[in-house]
């Protein structure tokens, strides 16, 4: 069967149109040659309908919730680790000399790290880089600080 709408051939018995979603019920039309539009009807009839009436061609039908995709810089959940990856590198560069800044850095980059990995929160590869400073941070400064109680015992 042929749409009367479109002029797209059918399967028997189909209720709407697959080609512009007609309704097929009123319209029935045999699988007959002469009850098929000529190609230029039809086309001229594609044409008219452009402006989407009556053409699915356009429409998204959605099954089930929308799934929301995490992409870079998105901010959620990555400012701890942001913090715990800054702090991680202060505490390593400051770590031979400045040790009172170092350790306390270290810390607070260890603790943030530590909720952003627990909490599967985004941002994860820069907690784990933060983390891996702030713990290569505190052998040196406990180094420095360990030497310096030597030094002054010494005296």
């Amino acid at each position: 069967m042929y749409c009367g709408k479109c002029g797209k051939e059918n399967k028997e018995g189909a209720m709407f149109c697959a080609g512009c979603g007609a309704s097929l019920s009123g319209k029935r039309q045999t699988s007959d040659t002469t009850a098929q539009p000529d190609k230029e009807e039809r086309r001229a009839d594609r044409i008219s309908n452009d402006d989407n009436s009556g053409n699915v061609n356009n429409i998204t039908i959605s099954m089930g919730e929308s799934v929301k995709q995490h992409t870079h810089g998105s901010g959620e959940g990555e400012g701890m680790a942001i913090a715990a990856m800054i702090l991680g590198i202060v505490s390593l560069v400051s770590s031979c000399c400045f040790y009172y800044v170092s350790i306390p850095c270290a810390v607070v980059s260890v603790v943030l790290a530590a909720i952003t990995l627990k909490s599967k929160r985004n941002g994860r590869g820069m907690a784990i880089a933060g983390l891996v400073c702030a713990i290569i941070s505190l052998v040196p400064a406990i180094i420095m600080i360990s030497t310096g109680a030597a030094i002054i015992s010494a005296f």
